[in-house]
């Protein structure tokens, strides 16, 4: 018998497999995980606020034992504002923003690219983020550190 995606010796890309997740759990939007609508740039922003609260904690939105306890978490778990689990003060525009990127309805999710990013230009912060403070950061949130 051939694997599935095998073809006369053929790899098929793009086969899918019954019961085999498709994507990074870590980052995959609710809609994509239970496959019960069509998948827009709107499932792609909230890929863009798990980066995004990634980025500011260190921590992902949400890390289950598994996969599935992952997609889980992603399809019926609120996540905790990024400014609770980081030392780091976040200015409650972006905390607001990240969370409006982590809707579980894409409807509720910043409309597109261009609102995202006309959202973030408008967000003041009150130090700027410099080289020495970008290594104080890594040097604390590193994987390997842990």
């Amino acid at each position: 018998s051939q694997d599935a995606g095998q073809t006369a010796g053929r790899t098929m890309t793009g086969v899918t497999t019954e019961h085999v997740v498709r994507g990074t759990p870590a980052f995959m939007s609710p809609e994509q995980a239970l496959s019960n609508r069509p998948l827009d740039g709107r499932s792609d922003l909230y890929a863009v606020g798990c980066l995004a609260y990634w980025l500011v904690t260190g921590e992902l939105v949400f890390a289950g034992r598994t996969a599935m306890e992952t997609l889980v978490q992603h399809t019926q778990v609120d996540p905790a504002p990024p400014s609770q689990r980081t030392e780091l003060p976040i200015p409650e525009a972006l905390d607001r923003l990240i969370l409006d990127c982590l809707q579980k309805n894409p409807d509720d999710r910043p409309a597109s690219a261009d609102v995202l990013t006309a959202r973030l230009a408008a967000i003041t912060t009150g130090a700027n983020w410099t080289p020495e403070r970008a290594q104080e950061w890594w040097d604390l949130h590193h994987p390997a550190g842990r």
